[in-house]
């Protein structure tokens, strides 16, 4: 547990939680590994949603305490991995200030690298209050199939969860997004979201979806936190009889996220007023998200792809001050 003077980091909660609940995970490992023959779900779903509610009522009639249905769900998905992603401070900074706009493919969110991540969000305020970071992963109703992003924010002690629907354009499942965390906003305990009915609220969560979106991507550059790249384990068999288990770290492993990228950037910032040439002024193109199609019809393996077009500098010094990776080629 943290000391009154650190804030409760996000292995605090997940120890927290496994004092309230200490059969959970023993309980998620034995659902993936016999489901129930109705219900089924995807490979980038670790459980439905109604799992975490069984566990919560204890198969129990009653409501589950307070907001413990989002957050079973949140970290018995991320349980088994705990990654955490840390983002050069200037790509954090050029993601949130992308622009969402456009019709952009909301199943690229598929390609999480893990059931469940943690992002760090340092100096970012949400809602109104400093947020420490946020974990973000994927539900999927087990009834109507509907599919939903989860977040959970982290405000140090209080964790609030909010849910964007998936079906349609991603920007109108922030909109509702942005209603929906006005309500759940009254189930956080101890903590005020002054900033809730803002014009900005939708604004910044948008901003965090974006952060998630560039681990998506085909080749996101990230810096080994453990060995390879992240994935979603399988479970460890076991001796005859007993269910596979999935064995957790010892630690969290934390990625590095756009370091190089993140220090071209910040390059293409100093040379943007470092010009004597003649000609337009140096400045920078906005970072925003761009859709392309790849492949050949004739082999009917077309599809759309979503690549990150980070802050490019324009009519700057040095023109590949950021190069071909920065350019979005």
């Amino acid at each position: 547990m943290s000391s009154t003077n650190q804030p409760m980091g996000p292995l605090d909660h997940l120890h927290r939680l496994s004092r309230r609940y200490p059969d959970a995970w023993r309980e998620f490992d034995r659902l993936r590994a016999h489901p129930p023959p109705e219900v089924q779900w995807p490979a980038w779903c670790f459980a439905p949603m109604a799992a975490a509610y069984a566990l919560a009522t204890r198969g129990q009639p009653e409501p589950p305490q307070g907001i413990d249905v989002a957050l079973l769900a949140a970290f018995g998905a991320w349980r088994p991995t705990q990654g955490v992603y840390a983002f050069h401070a200037e790509m954090q900074d050029a993601l949130l200030s992308s622009s969402m706009a456009g019709d952009l493919p909301v199943d690229v969110l598929h390609t999480l690298p893990e059931w469940c991540v943690y992002v760090r969000t340092p100096g970012v305020a949400c809602l109104g209050a400093a947020l420490q970071g946020f974990w973000a992963h994927l539900e999927v109703d087990d009834g109507d199939g509907r599919e939903e992003l989860r977040l959970l924010l982290h405000f140090g002690e209080t964790l609030l969860p909010i849910p964007i629907h998936l079906g349609g354009s991603l920007q109108a499942g922030l909109d509702k997004a942005h209603l929906e965390a006005m309500s759940q906003a009254a189930l956080a305990s101890g903590q005020a979201f002054p900033a809730m009915s803002s014009p900005l609220a939708s604004a910044q969560l948008s901003g965090l979806v974006s952060m998630l979106l560039y681990l998506c991507i085909e080749e996101p550059e990230l810096s080994a936190g453990g060995s390879g790249r992240p994935r979603r384990p399988r479970a460890q068999p076991r001796k005859k009889g007993k269910f596979p288990r999935l064995v957790p770290p010892d630690a969290p492993v934390v990625w590095q996220v756009g370091e190089q990228l993140g220090r071209r950037i910040a390059a293409g910032r100093t040379a943007e007023g470092a010009s004597d040439r003649k000609g337009p002024a140096p400045h920078i193109r906005t970072a925003h998200w761009h859709t392309y199609w790849v492949g050949s019809e004739r082999t009917q393996d077309r599809r759309r792809v979503l690549r990150w077009l980070p802050p490019i500098p324009v009519n700057a010094p040095d023109d590949e001050v950021l190069g071909d990776e920065g350019k979005g080629a």
